[in-house]
């Protein structure tokens, strides 16, 4: 028995002729457990992603507690004019009521499905306080149907649920960032505006003519598409006794 890893570096640069538009929907939680600073922290952050979309990317976004608010229904372009309103509108909202997050993902899911030969993304902005984990990561899967969105999770405050957001963003192949105090804000956003960029290789799968290998044993799970600056390590047990 044996380990195989298998590490990927992918190039800095891409080729701009190549760079594929992205449609993003911001997810920003308003429940009652995010009032004062974390509030206030989610709304700079969801308008600093917005204001880092390109003319050629769609963007969409859900407020939610108990209920869904949206400034607009489904995608809109990421223009100048449609960036500014949806900014002005983020600024008016408030923390208010319990945290109910099911139908806003399967929301933002049903948006992203005609997502043809676009980059689909949620980014989640939230302190995670939710209960049925499983069942939402369950109504994730089957409501983005064969494709699942590229997911950031950016948890607020320092009693976050880190667990639940890290297995959301390793579901959709994106990132977590924890942001334990305002001061946070900007540095993690800037890295979450990075990763938004397209991956470099996409539907990546592992091969070998030379050892046995069982793929139930493959870390990560679901491999990860390949970002500029960001090497992906694949590891797997093999019961051969020669390398590969």
């Amino acid at each position: 028995l044996g380990t195989l890893a298998v590490t990927l570096t992918p190039d800095q640069e891409g080729n701009e002729s190549e760079v594929v538009p992205r449609d993003v929907v911001v997810l920003l939680d308003r429940s009652s457990s995010m009032i004062g600073w974390k509030m206030v922290a989610a709304r700079r952050a969801a308008g600093r992603l917005i204001d880092s979309l390109g003319d050629d990317d769609r963007f969409g976004v859900i407020a939610f507690d108990s209920v869904i608010d949206y400034e607009t229904e489904g995608l809109q372009p990421a223009t100048d004019r449609n960036r500014f309103a949806a900014v002005g509108w983020l600024s008016g909202l408030e923390a208010r009521g319990g945290t109910e997050m099911g139908e806003p993902i399967e929301r933002a899911s049903s948006w992203l499905r005609e997502s043809i030969d676009r980059e689909p993304i949620i980014v989640l902005v939230t302190d995670g306080q939710v209960a049925g984990e499983d069942m939402l990561l369950s109504q994730l899967k089957k409501a983005s149907g064969r494709r699942i969105p590229r997911v950031f999770a950016v948890g607020i405050d320092q009693a976050v649920n880190a667990g639940f957001l890290h297995r959301l963003a390793d579901l959709g192949g994106g990132l977590c960032e924890l942001v334990e105090s305002e001061d946070r804000l900007d540095e993690v956003m800037s890295r979450i505006a990075c990763r938004l960029q397209p991956p470099r290789l996409t539907d990546l799968s592992i091969e070998s003519d030379d050892v046995t290998w069982d793929p139930s044993n493959l870390v990560p799970s679901r491999l990860p598409d390949l970002f500029p600056g960001r090497p992906v390590t694949i590891l797997v047990r093999h019961s051969g006794s020669d390398g590969p």
